[in-house]
């Protein structure tokens, strides 16, 4: 069994004595106070580890963890849901640009400078825009074809 010593003891008792041998020639030098507070944390740690393990053992009897709401995508159809995510809040962020640019604008009171200040900002807004929409075309090109390419299917 993994929790057991070969000495016949249990793992943990064996690590517990180890830490408390370090904690016990710690205290007699100097600085000891500090090495018993890490001995300490050790043995803690190591206690609420190690009562964790036969919980973590336990069949839940969840198949795929379609019973936590978790799904069973593909991994193709995951990346694709990233990448609709990512650019989408990209997409956001490109349309306030533009309407900072168009802000600028409007309050820049007829000064030429502002007006090509705006202009430039809308315009890198736009142009992001575009490259959002390209980059979303290109990921989901590349992603049906390797779902094709490997004969899955992609339930809807």
């Amino acid at each position: 069994m993994l929790l057991w010593y070969n000495k016949g003891e249990p793992r943990y008792n064996y690590y517990f004595k180890k830490i408390k041998t370090l904690a016990l020639f710690a205290s007699k030098r100097k600085g000891g106070e500090k090495m018993k507070k890490i001995a300490l944390i050790a043995i803690l740690t190591m206690v609420f580890a190690l009562t964790a393990i036969p919980a973590l053992a336990l069949d839940t009897g969840l198949s795929y963890g379609t019973y936590t709401g978790l799904g069973t995508r593909d991994l193709r159809e995951g990346v694709m849901m990233i990448v609709q995510y990512l650019l989408g809040f990209l997409g956001i962020i490109a349309i306030i640009v533009i309407l900072y640019g168009g802000f600028v604008w409007l309050t820049s009171a007829g000064s030429e400078e502002k007006v090509g200040q705006a202009k430039k900002i809308i315009t890198a807004g736009i142009i992001g825009l575009i490259i959002i929409f390209i980059s979303y075309a290109i990921a989901a090109f590349v992603i049906t074809q390797l779902i094709e390419a490997t004969g899955a299917s992609i339930q809807p």
